[in-house]
C-alpha cells in the first residue's frame, strides 16, 4: 500500500498544481493524507474543494487547532497513514507522472534500500527551469549514499523520498523532541545504517520562492555574488544541522555501537571545521582560509573553500574595486 503524505500551511497560490500532479501519477497511491497547520488563506477551501470535485475517496485532510510547524505538521500527517511505503510531498511542488510508479520499482525490488530519494529540478515562482541539482554526482542508476557524502551535501529533500514504514516507526520512535526536519532526520538514521539511495532522475520540479518553508539555498554553490552575511548564515545553518545530527544519532540505538561512536566523532570533526569556518570569515583571515586546504573535505565542492578566500582578500581591497 502506498501514502502519500503533505503539510500544508498557506499555500494557497501552488497547491492545486501539486494535487493536480499528484492525481495525475502513473500509479496512483492508496491514500493522500494531509495535515494543515492553521492556514490563514483559502489552501484548507481548495483543498476539500479539489477532494469533492475529483470524488477522491482515499483522500483526507486533517486540520489542526494550534500551529506546531513544519516538521510537526508532517509528522502529524505520517502518523495518519496507513501504507507500507510512505512519499512525502511538498505543498508547491510538481510530480512528474512516473516518479511514483519508478521509485516503487526500485525500492520493493530492493530490501537494502529504506530510504529513496530522486533528483529534483529547480524552478522559480512562475514555473520557469532553473536547474537540476547537478552537485549530486552520481556513478550508478541507483546509488548508495555514504554518510560523509550526505554531512556534506545535504541535498535530499523529503519531497523526492519515498520511506519504508516499518523503518520510518523505528525512527520516530527514537527521535529527539527537537529536531531541524523531518526528513534530515529520516535520512540521517538510513545513510548511517547504510540503507539511504538515490535515483539519478529528476522526477520532481522543485519550486523556490519567498515563502519556501525549507527551500536550496543555490546562491551558495553558484558562484560568489552573495553577501558575507548569507555565507555565514549557511555556515551557522550546518554547524546547527551537525548538532542535531550528534543528538539524533546518540538518541537511536539500533546501531552497530563501533560504527555508531565512529560516526559521531565525524560529526565532531565536521562541527570544529564549520566553527572554523566561521571564525575565519569573521575575522577575514586569509592565510587562515587558505589553511583550511585541511578540511578540504568539509567544503560541498572546491568553489566554496575559493570563496571563502576570496571574501577574505574582499576585506583588504578598496571599496571601489570589490
Amino acid at each position: 500500500m502506498i501514502s502519500v503524505v503533505m503539510a500544508s500551511y498557506n499555500g494557497e497560490r501552488y497547491i492545486t498544481a501539486q494535487l493536480e500532479s499528484i492525481l495525475n501519477q502513473e500509479l496512483p497511491p492508496d491514500e493522500v493524507i494531509i495535515s494543515d497547520d492553521c492556514s490563514t488563506d483559502r489552501t484548507v477551501s481548495i483543498i476539500e474543494q479539489f477532494i469533492k470535485d475529483n470524488n477522491l475517496l482515499g483522500w483526507k485532510l486533517y486540520t489542526g487547532e494550534t500551529n506546531v510547524g513544519f516538521s510537526h505538521n508532517f509528522m502529524n500527517a505520517v502518523s495518519r497513514a496507513t501504507g507500507d511505503y510512505i512519499f512525502f510531498a511538498d505543498q508547491d511542488d510538481i510530480w512528474i507522472e512516473t516518479k511514483i510508479s519508478e521509485m516503487m520499482n526500485i525500492i520493493v525490488s530492493r530490501d537494502e534500500i529504506n530510504t529513496l530519494s530522486c533528483r529534483y529540478t529547480l524552478i522559480d515562482a512562475h514555473g520557469k527551469t532553473m536547474r537540476t541539482n547537478y552537485w549530486i554526482e552520481l556513478d550508478e542508476k541507483v546509488h548508495k549514499i555514504d554518510f560523509k557524502s550526505y554531512l556534506t551535501q545535504w541535498g535530499y529533500p523529503g519531497m523526492s523520498m519515498v520511506v519504508r514504514r516499518e523503518f520510518l516507526n523505528k525512527v520516530i520512535d527514537h527521535l529527539p523532541k527537537s529536531y531541524i526536519a523531518h526528513d534530515f532526520a529520516i535520512n540521517l538514521v538510513a545513510v548511517a545504517k547504510g540503507s539511504m539511495y538515490c535515483y539519478a532522475k529528476s522526477l520532481v520540479l522543485y519550486r523556490q520562492h519567498s515563502s519556501n518553508a525549507i527551500g536550496v539555498n543555490h546562491n551558495l554553490t553558484k558562484d560568489y555574488r552573495f553577501t558575507l552575511n548569507e555565507r555565514l548564515e549557511y555556515i551557522e545553518k550546518n554547524i546547527k544541522h551537525l548538532e542535531k545530527a550528534g543528538e539524533i544519532l546518540e538518541a537511536y540505538d539500533d546501531m552497530e555501537l563501533t560504527e555508531k561512536q565512529q560516526q559521531l566523532k565525524f560529526i565532531k570533526r565536521r562541527f570544529i571545521c564549520y566553527h572554523k569556518r566561521k571564525k575565519i570569515l569573521e575575522r577575514g583571515s586569509v592565510f587562515g582560509a587558505i589553511g583550511m586546504i585541511r578540511c578540504i573535505s568539509s567544503y560541498p565542492m572546491l568553489r566554496v573553500y575559493i570563496g571563502d578566500i576570496w571574501f577574505c582578500i574582499k576585506r583588504f581591497m578598496p571599496e571601489g574595486k570589490q
